[in-house]
């Protein structure tokens, strides 16, 4: 009786690391998935704007500024319930978050200007150092 105790346990055990391992896989199976779905989806369709658009380049405007807009609600919400403090920004932290917001938005226009005249499987193969 206590030898088929002993072996319930052990199997229990090699069923639990199984269901770990199995989850896991699973995980990174769906989030490999999900990511190549997502990157496939938005080379096609910045592929799209940058060919049918009259304005491309003013969709990043458009994307920057909503993100600024939600952003400063989100603070604006933190700070009505009480959650954080937003405290003044100094002139060397503006500076320094314009000038790397400026590069983002050059290195950014400058692929979305190239997109048009490059083939989705060279951009697939060659644009994975993103």
């Amino acid at each position: 009786m206590y030898e088929c105790t002993r072996r319930s346990q052990a199997l229990r055990g090699h069923s639990l690391i199984l269901f770990a391992f199995s989850l896991l896989f699973f995980l990174v199976v769906w989030w490999s998935a999900a990511l190549a779905l997502a990157a496939v989806t938005l080379t096609l369709g910045n592929k799209w704007i940058m060919h049918d658009f009259h304005f491309p380049l003013s969709l990043l405007l458009v994307q920057n500024g909503t993100a600024v807009i939600v952003i400063l609600i989100a603070a604006l919400v933190m700070k009505l319930n009480g959650k954080s403090r937003m405290e003044r920004f100094t002139t060397t932290q503006v500076l320094i978050v314009l000038g790397s917001a400026a590069i983002s938005t050059l290195q950014l226009s400058a692929s979305l200007i190239a997109l048009p005249h490059i083939s989705i499987a060279t951009l697939t193969v060659f644009g994975n150092g993103r």
